[in-house]
């Protein structure tokens, strides 16, 4: 058992609960690197972004393979692989879009809070923990409330009519419906998807949030090579006024490559179009953006601005499309990182960083060498001792500060050289944080009186990294005292224990309630060398049996031997 106020349990399930991202718990994370994201990379001069979703996008990495794979991975899908903040003691909540196990390849986006234009940003990214086989991801904790549809387009599957195949990542299920033939999986960041120019397109079942009214903002990255009008995304009605928007690359006469909007709002139905066409060599990739503000209308290309006008657009039943307008017009190339938001204009610095980030990952923020094993949790202990108390052993330690400390664990063995098995059935409760001294006890009642028991602490923090201490053995009275070389238990060196230890040898009489006793030569171990060993000293002048020897004493070396009883060693320390 073990004494704590149950109000620490209680708050420590509280802030766990209240944490986005799921709980690493387990051992140890064994690997880390540290990704430093460069201030000159993130746009504007003072401030931050909050809540950015930074891509990391490493091609290939001979660390990050599965240890299948000569790596440090420890499991296929990346599920041991984690990111946190600059203390190492936060879990940002990150959405794996793509890992694979042979080569280490990683496409990762990461939710980063704070996001400093000034002054680089340090996280870490941890691998290589074991106990760990089902996924850390918080995937809708990366993107904001206001994004309602992330599309990364790298799913394929054969054939047409696979419902939800293109999953929605913001965490509201606007998931798409698969009429894309094509099998092409060109794209800027990962795969994307190659549209045929004739009739493939994504359909995403009309919904709430993808009524974007007057303010909103809609990104993509496309690659085309043709002048004709094609669709990126589209929700309006195909008919009357044509309620609703379009985001689409203009065909025809002085627009031709144009990003253009289409809303039927400010205009009564018209295009507005950004001022830069789109590359039309089929090896080019542009990143596309309409941010719309109360109906304030800025287009940017590959970051930058390109153009402003006016619009809004009317809700409508209508489905999303992705890669096709409503009346037509599919996509003729590839469409990658579709997203959309509703309720926020986002400002040019964060279209202008998105774009820094995704075109060119290597040089928005650089990786440091591996370090391991895993930093140890925050935890300074003072003292850990074990003692004896009566048919039980209490465990106690004293930790002068504790920082991010869910509680600890305790492990027993026979021998302070192992192996230890945790005995303790849950946890005992830390501190969560603690700037001043803290004592803890834990009694383990289920003990072998004249055996030995060694102890080890484990302390383990909020993010499931654990840090051993010990081992420790116990002490006092629960030790056994005996006479070595006393076989027969009479207090005294002799014959009888010669005989005793024979006829035990033999099989004729029945294990001696103290073997350490019996152990004359204290090898740790019950043959015919201990009756030799005594008789040698008895009538020949050899070695005296080693301590605790002729007078009663606790064994002074470690073995697995047992001693219930010594007699006359029992009634001697009771007299006292």
């Amino acid at each position: 058992m073990h004494w704590r106020s149950p109000w620490i349990s209680l708050v420590a399930l509280t802030f766990l609960l209240s944490e986005g991202a799921p709980l690493a718990l387990g051992h140890t994370f064994n690997y880390r690197r540290k990704i430093t994201i460069e201030a000159d990379y993130v746009a504007g001069t003072s401030g931050s972004l909050t809540d950015f979703p930074v891509l990391i996008n490493i091609t290939s990495d001979n660390n990050l393979r599965t240890a299948a794979n000569g790596g440090h991975v420890q499991d296929a899908e990346g599920d041991d692989i984690i990111f946190r903040d600059s203390t190492g003691r936060v879990q940002l909540d990150h959405e794996i879009e793509t890992y694979v196990a042979s080569t280490g390849q990683l496409i990762a986006w990461v939710r980063i809070p704070t996001l400093s234009k000034s002054t680089d940003t340090d996280i870490y990214i941890y691998y290589g923990n074991d106990d760990i086989t089902t996924s850390l991801e918080n995937v809708g904790g990366v993107w904001d409330s206001y994004y309602k549809g992330v599309w990364h387009l790298k799913e394929e599957t054969a054939g047409t009519g696979t419902t939800d195949l293109y999953k929605d990542s913001s965490g509201n299920a606007n998931h798409g419906d698969d009429y894309i033939s094509d099998t092409g999986r060109s794209g800027q960041i990962g795969y994307g998807k190659t549209f045929d120019a004739s009739d493939d397109y994504v359909t995403i079942p009309d919904h709430d949030d993808l009524d974007v009214g007057n303010t909103f903002t809609i990104s993509a990255w496309v690659n085309t090579a043709t002048g004709v009008r094609q669709g990126i995304a589209s929700k309006f009605t195909n008919g009357g006024s044509y309620p609703g928007y379009a985001m689409s690359i203009k065909g025809g006469g002085s627009g031709t490559g144009l990003p253009a909007l289409w809303t039927d709002g400010n205009f009564g139905g018209n295009w507005q179009r950004a001022s830069t066409r789109v590359d039309d060599d089929a090896s080019a990739w542009n990143h596309v953006a309409v941010s719309v503000s109360s109906g304030s209308v800025t287009f940017y290309t590959d970051g930058a601005s390109d153009g402003t006008t006016t619009a809004s657009a009317t809700a409508n039943a209508e489905a999303l499309l992705l890669g096709r307008e409503h009346a037509g017009y599919t996509f003729n190339g590839s469409i990658d990182e579709i997203r959309i938001s509703k309720g926020i204009a986002r400002t040019g610095d964060w279209i202008q960083t998105c774009y820094n980030n995704q075109k060119n990952p290597s040089t928005f923020y650089s990786i440091g060498d591996e370090e391991g094993p895993g930093a140890p949790t925050a935890v300074t202990l003072m003292g850990l001792t074990a003692t004896w108390r009566g048919s039980s052993i209490l465990i106690e330690w004293e930790t002068s500060s504790e920082i991010d400390t869910l509680g600890f664990q305790i492990s027993r063995s026979s021998s302070a050289r192992g192996p230890f098995a945790r005995i303790t059935g849950s946890m005992v409760p830390g501190h969560l944080a603690s700037l001043r001294s803290q004592r803890y006890r834990y009694e383990d009642v289920n003990v072998l009186r004249g055996r030995p028991h060694c102890y080890k602490l484990e302390s383990i923090d909020l993010l499931g990294e654990s840090t051993l201490y010990g081992p420790v053995c116990a002490q006092g009275s629960g030790e056994p005292w005996f006479i070595r070389g006393d076989a027969d238990g009479d207090g005294l060196l002799g014959m009888g224990d010669i005989v005793r230890s024979l006829r035990y040898q033999m099989a004729l009489d029945p294990q001696p309630p103290c073997l350490k006793a019996a152990d004359s030569n204290d090898d740790g171990r019950i043959d015919w060398a201990d009756p030799i060993f005594s008789a040698n000293h008895l009538f020949a002048g050899g070695s005296a049996p080693p301590p605790p020897s002729p007078s009663c004493g606790p064994d002074p070396t470690v073995d697995e031997l047992p001693c219930e009883v010594h007699l006359p060693c029992d009634q001697s320390r009771a007299a006292k």
